[in-house]
């Protein structure tokens, strides 16, 4: 879709004859679970490792 937006054609046309609607719509549903659960993860880990130090007043 970038390269269509940059060279001017499309986007609609090229979703359609790449991959089509339904297969981008798969796609941003499994990228959207991925990216919460790597948030989810990364706020966990920085909680573990920097509460106990703010609690102390370590931080």
């Amino acid at each position: 879709m970038l390269a269509a937006k940059e060279s001017g054609e499309d986007q609609e046309a090229v979703v359609e004859r790449s991959l089509g609607w339904e297969r981008l719509r798969a796609l941003v549903a499994e990228t959207e679970i991925v990216v919460t659960n790597m948030r989810e993860d990364n706020l966990t880990e920085i909680v573990e490792r920097y509460a106990p130090q703010a609690a102390s007043g370590q931080a």
